[in-house]
């Protein structure tokens, strides 16, 4: 997943800036090339499967029981999807574009409490309950007590991360709702890409933390970006 996604990003740059300057698609060309790039990350992926001998023990053929499946796939695949649209950095957008517009900035601060409030209350009940269940968490997904044993110790660097997280989404909505979206760009490059990447390769594989090397990095780059957004600042004085 780590070298289809380096391949996925190097392609993505430039499909990206072609569609959006050399074609003049803007915003739409910028979401092509999303499109674009994730189903190619898709096809890398597949075709990774299909032929590494690491998956040889895991792999599976299709079969008439994958459609008997699927009405099953879309009861949480739907509600899934409705769940991405409904999401707090969309209201946040929304919300305070909507007032910094009509010239009220502090409706907009308003708005931004209100969000980071609800945001927080989330968190902490999502990180509660994980917390609580980690000793149990594991035998979703097999009775194998190592399984269950390494869930249970991952669950704290999940915590930190819905925690990191749910910080940092909220003020990007607040970024794109003030218009700050290259800020943001260049927040996100330097957050990821110049420091999570990077700590999370040194300490999942010259450090051999493994996977809690792996998710720490992702902690650091998302803990990185949540002190950016706070840095560029809440809606103030807007006119």
């Amino acid at each position: 997943m780590l070298w289809s996604s380096i391949v996925v990003v190097v392609i993505h740059v430039p499909i990206c800036w072609a569609l959006v300057f050399k074609l003049d698609f803007g915003a739409a060309g910028a979401a092509l090339a999303i499109g674009i790039s994730y189903t190619f990350n898709v096809i890398l992926l597949v075709i990774y499967l299909y032929y590494s001998k690491s998956c040889e023990k895991t792999r599976v053929t299709c079969s008439g029981d994958v459609y008997s499946s699927i009405k099953e796939f879309f009861r949480f695949a739907i509600p899934s999807a409705l769940i991405y649209l409904i999401h707090l950095s969309f209201a946040a957008s929304t919300r305070i574009s909507n007032e910094l517009g009509a010239g009220n900035p502090e409706a907009a601060k308003t708005a931004l409490l209100a969000v980071s409030a609800l945001g927080v209350m989330e968190a902490i009940i999502a990180i509660t309950t994980l917390f609580c269940s980690r000793s149990v968490l594991g035998y979703a997904f097999g009775n194998e007590t190592e399984l269950v044993d390494y869930v249970k110790d991952m669950t704290l660097f999940i915590c930190f991360s819905i925690f990191t997280d749910t910080i940092q989404t909220i003020l990007s909505g607040v970024a794109r709702g003030t218009r700050w979206q290259h800020i943001g760009a260049y927040i996100n490059l330097g957050s990821y890409y110049l420091v999570g990447i990077p700590m999370a390769l040194i300490l999942g594989f010259v450090l051999h933390l493994n996977g809690k090397g792996l998710w720490s990095g992702l902690i650091i780059g998302i803990a990185r970006k949540a002190r950016e957004r706070m840095f560029e600042g809440a809606p103030n004085d807007e006119e």
